[in-house]
């Protein structure tokens, strides 16, 4: 009775220590590139739905830490965001492509003499201020 119980637990403990070293996280390292090859400095790179991220050195380089089953994220400011799955890869290069407005964000207001982008996308004609507008003139 005694041996038949010490297998059991022998067993049960084998099993608990192996579960958490399948759901073990991999060491990624990848550089995070421009469009004409150049690596981008202060590159953003996010484990999707975690707060686990980094951003990319002065040469473009990442090291983070992911399971195979997550993904990574990839932003930089003027290019959409890459998204790509970690697998069995240990090393994950991104090349980032510029977006069309380069996510400029809202503008929420426009000063003396400077053009309303939020009015360039909208219509695709300017709208600025100039010394007359000042008198009530505006354009």
């Amino acid at each position: 009775m005694k041996s038949i119980f010490s297998k059991i637990l022998y067993v049960l403990v084998l099993l608990a220590v192996s579960l958490p070293a399948m759901a073990q996280r991999n060491v990624i390292t990848g550089v995070v590139y421009d469009e004409s090859g150049l690596p981008l400095t202060g590159a953003s790179v996010i484990v999707e739905g975690t707060n686990r991220g980094v951003t990319t050195d002065s040469y473009g380089k990442y090291r983070i830490e992911a399971a195979p089953e997550e993904a990574l994220i990839f932003n930089f400011l003027g290019y959409r965001s890459q998204k790509f799955k970690v697998g069995a890869s240990t090393v994950l290069n991104a090349e980032m492509v510029p977006s069309r407005y380069h996510d400029v964000g809202t503008v929420a207001g426009c000063e003396r003499g400077s053009v309303c982008l939020a009015d360039l996308r909208k219509t695709g004609q300017r709208r600025g201020f100039d010394a007359d507008s000042r008198r009530g003139n505006a354009q």
